[in-house]
């Protein structure tokens, strides 16, 4: 996945966060202002409390998820399988 004017992602396991440096681990992602996660089972977003599991994430401004598979996008309609992620702006993933 792309960051919002990040450089692409190396290979493939990086993913990068909006102004945050790159991050060093496939386990590891960075949200906007928030400090690093510390595992793979956590990410912290915008404002945000700390997710409990590897399968819950919650967005910027948008409610938290309802199964903990879901993950919702901002200003994006709610996913709807595990499958789908929405990004800003962006087509149904």
């Amino acid at each position: 996945m792309i960051g919002i004017g990040s450089p692409i992602d190396k290979t493939g396991r990086e993913m990068l966060g909006i102004g945050s440096p790159i991050v060093k681990t496939h386990r590891e992602m960075i949200g906007i202002g928030s400090p690093i996660v510390k595992t793979h089972r956590e990410m912290i977003g915008i404002g945000s409390p700390i997710v409990k599991t590897h399968r819950e994430m919650i967005c910027i401004g948008s409610p938290i998820d309802k199964t903990g598979r879901e993950m919702i996008g901002i200003g994006s309609p709610i996913a709807k399988t595990q499958g789908e992620m929405i990004g800003i702006g962006s087509p149904i993933g």
